[in-house]
């Protein structure tokens, strides 16, 4: 099965994200074989920075509400469909496989799915110790969509039933001024990486958050990650 649990469509985002992470992972390399025509450069955000730029009330109420969730929902004839996306019409493997994901199922009458996984906001390197903010929360925020896109969805969709939307951890709204100021921080922290034939990146996933610029012409990245390490949650 090819579960997606917070995997979600990149198309449509209106600004070269940069993605915080949510399972920490000592290094990611890359080699670059070959090179775009226009941008497709990697932007890349020291996340230790991106923590001291967030006002600490912010940092402080993700902690207090549980850190943070991500609800996907599954739409009949929107979107892809769940058994695409998780590669089988079988519910009971989704729900079993969600489970051991740690991220809950439910099945609407109207034959779709809906999934929500909660996460901790804030989480300690573990080797450096250092505090890092280290989540999606921004990234798959509606207001991260194009805006011509985030009001159509939002036309025709409730908040609760959008196809991608992040809250607070205890499910409670979180205000587009606040995804605003985060969004802000990983901008303050960011720089690009510009590929070149040949080139190799080394990131270690949870001090430095990484993205991809949209891009023209032929691109081919080749990529190795290692093993997921588990961080400790930060007070």
């Amino acid at each position: 099965m090819t579960g997606q649990g917070t995997g979600h469509p990149r198309a449509g985002r209106h600004q070269p994200a940069v993605r915080g992470g949510t399972e920490g992972r000592t290094a990611a390399a890359a080699t670059g074989r070959s090179t775009d025509r226009t941008q497709g450069a990697t932007p890349l955000a020291d996340i230790r920075e991106v923590y001291r730029a967030i006002d600490p009330a912010v940092r402080e109420e993700f902690v207090r509400r549980g850190g943070w969730r991500v609800v996907r929902n599954f739409h009949v004839d929107f979107g892809v469909p769940w058994q695409e996306a998780f590669g089988t019409e079988d519910r009971d493997a989704i729900v079993e496989y969600c489970r051991g994901k740690g991220i809950s199922a439910a099945w609407p009458a109207d034959g779709g799915l809906r999934t929500t996984t909660v996460r901790q906001a804030l989480h300690t390197h573990p080797v450096s110790g250092e505090p890092v903010w280290f989540n999606h929360a921004t990234f798959w925020h509606v207001t991260s969509l194009a805006p011509e896109v985030q009001g159509g969805l939002r036309e025709i969709f409730p908040d609760e039933d959008l196809p991608t939307n992040t809250y607070f951890g205890d499910g409670g709204r979180i205000p587009d001024e606040t995804i605003a100021h985060l969004r802000a921080a990983y901008r303050s922290a960011s720089t690009r990486f510009d590929w070149e034939r040949d080139d190799v990146l080394v990131v270690d996933n949870m001090p430095a958050a990484h993205g991809r610029e949209p891009f023209t012409g032929p691109r081919k990245i080749a990529v190795a990650m290692a093993e997921p390490s588990r961080s400790l949650v930060s007070a």
